[in-house]
């Protein structure tokens, strides 16, 4: 198979230019060091792992979030004056409280 890319250009590094280089390659959502310089040269955005993984921590932290906002419901539901139900009820809206941050400094670091 032929590729469509008739045009090459050469690009030589310093041996700790290609380190860097190859760390940034490694770190970033790509396929080769060619995708990677193309992204690069025609502005394209190039996603890394940690952009990957800082969303997978932030999906996580919501559906935290939202499993206890529903324990939160079944406790205001069943709500009496006893005070163990109140302490779990406020102890729920903390937990709440600081999941939101959480998801505020992870959603900083994904955009």
């Amino acid at each position: 198979m032929q590729s469509k890319r008739k045009v090459r250009y050469s690009i030589r590094f310093t041996k700790e230019e290609n380190e860097e280089f190859t760390k940034n390659v490694k770190k970033a959502l790509v396929s080769s060091k060619s995708e990677y310089l193309r992204k690069l040269a025609l502005n394209n955005i190039i996603l890394s792992k940690t952009d990957n993984e800082n969303f997978r921590e932030f999906l996580k932290v919501a559906g935290e979030q939202g499993k206890l906002q529903g324990l939160l419901k079944i406790f205001i539901m069943e709500y009496d004056t006893n005070y163990k139900t109140e302490k779990k009820i406020l102890d729920l809206i903390d937990d709440i409280e600081q999941f939101k941050n959480r998801l505020k400094i992870l959603s900083d670091k994904i955009l």
